[in-house]
C-alpha cells in the first residue's frame, strides 16, 4: 500500500481529536521534546510573586503521590509530547485554581512515572482520575470517561 500525504493528514488529526493513545511502552512513544522547567506548586508565591501560584502539583522523578496528596485529589496523567494534554492544560489550571481547597490536583508525566500509569490502567492520555486517601492507602474511586472535565471535577467538591 502507498502511504500517501492524506493519509498522514488523516491519521494526525484522528490523534488531535482523540487524544493521545498508548500503552506505556517507550518504545511506542514519540521522542522527549526538550523539557521546560516544571513550575512546583507554591514556588512562584515563596518567592514573592504575587497571584501566579501554581494550584497543580507536578509529581517530580522520584516521589510517591501518596506524599503529595492529601486526603481528596484529582490526577491528570499526560505527556509533553501530547497535544490533547496540552489542550487541556489551561482548564485544569482554571478548576485547580478555584477548588484547591477542597482538592488536591496533581499532574502525573506518564515518561516519568510509568510504573504508576500502569497502575492506574492508563492506556490513553489525558487520563484522568479521582483518588482518596483511606488510611495510608490510595483508593482509586472514578474515571473521567467522556464527560468534561469540569463536570467530572465538581461531582467531587
Amino acid at each position: 500500500m502507498k502511504i500517501s500525504i492524506h493519509h498522514i493528514v488523516a491519521f494526525a488529526s484522528m490523534i488531535m481529536i482523540t487524544g493521545c493513545i498508548g500503552d506505556n511502552d517507550k518504545s511506542s512513544k514519540a521522542p522527549a521534546q526538550t523539557k521546560a522547567p516544571v513550575a512546583k506548586a507554591n514556588a512562584k508565591a515563596d518567592k514573592g510573586h504575587k497571584s501566579t501560584k501554581s494550584h497543580v502539583v507536578e509529581l517530580e522523578k522520584g516521589k510517591k503521590i501518596e506524599h503529595v496528596i492529601g486526603k481528596k485529589a484529582i490526577v491528570k496523567f499526560h505527556a509533553n509530547w501530547c497535544p490533547a494534554c496540552g489542550m487541556m492544560k489551561k482548564e485544569y489550571k482554571e478548576l485547580a485554581h478555584k477548588l484547591s481547597e477542597k482538592l488536591d490536583f496533581i499532574s502525573v508525566n506518564i515518561d516519568h512515572h510509568p510504573e504508576l500509569a500502569n497502575k492506574h490502567n492508563v492506556k490513553y492520555i489525558p487520563h484522568v482520575v479521582y483518588l482518596e486517601k483511606v488510611g495510608e492507602e490510595l483508593k482509586e474511586k472514578a474515571v473521567r470517561e467522556g464527560e468534561s472535565l469540569k463536570d467530572f471535577v465538581h461531582k467531587y467538591v
